[in-house]
């Protein structure tokens, strides 16, 4: 099964330093991540949700995703019932520093733990 992209307006900047993180109704196996991505920095978090990063040379998205392949995963049972997306972010890399947030609101909460979904910007995947 292959994932992608499809063009997406964002608002905010990413670089190679930020992640994406994807949810699957299922479970499923990385064969390989394509560029931007690196396939050898693929983390499963658990409960269908994986984490990629980007390639450290990856220059990095400032207001529209590009459409394109993001990897082929595996999967078990038939074609015709391949998991689907739940969700797909794109993450800021301070998700996962550790460092009290600050909101809108001048109010400090606690950062969510590396293996916790982080709040990012959602973008469409096919």
């Amino acid at each position: 099964m292959i994932i992608s992209l499809a063009d997406n307006d964002i608002s905010g900047s990413f670089t190679a330093l930020d992640h994406v993180e994807i949810e699957f109704s299922a479970p499923v196996e990385w064969i390989d991540a394509y560029y931007p991505f690196d396939a050898e920095k693929t983390v499963n978090l658990g409960n269908n949700i994986w984490r990629l990063f980007f390639d450290d040379d990856f220059i990095g998205y400032s207001s529209t995703v590009q459409a394109g392949q993001v990897g082929q995963l595996s999967f078990d049972g038939p074609g015709n019932e391949h998991p689907t997306i739940v969700f797909g972010q794109i993450c800021d890399k301070n998700g996962l520093t550790g460092e009290p947030v600050t909101t809108a609101e001048a109010t400090t909460e606690e950062p969510p733990t590396p293996e916790a979904t982080t709040e990012g910007r959602v973008y469409e995947v096919e």
